[in-house]
């Protein structure tokens, strides 16, 4: 078991949003729980945040060790150069 910890993105807010990474049932969530796998409050101003099931695509070295996170874009990003070809 591991924590993960998010700095809050409310306003005027110094808090953190403290998750635990369980063994989540990803197959529970995604058909009972609309991909809501739990729920955490920030430690200051105790807004909500939830945590789902997501995929994120990430750059890795040969050695397959994360290197970066890639940014997602607007698919229209994509569809425009793909009109200019």
């Amino acid at each position: 078991m591991s924590i993960q910890a998010h700095r809050c993105n409310q306003d005027n807010c110094n808090g953190f949003i403290l998750a635990e990474n369980a063994d989540y049932n990803y197959e529970h969530a995604m058909k009972n729980n609309n991909g809501i796998l739990d729920r955490c409050k920030c430690t200051e101003c105790g807004k909500e945040f939830v945590m789902v099931v997501a995929h994120v695509l990430v750059e890795v070295d040969e050695d397959d060790m994360l290197v970066d996170e890639l940014p997602q874009c607007d698919i229209r990003e994509y569809e425009k150069s793909q009109i200019r070809k």
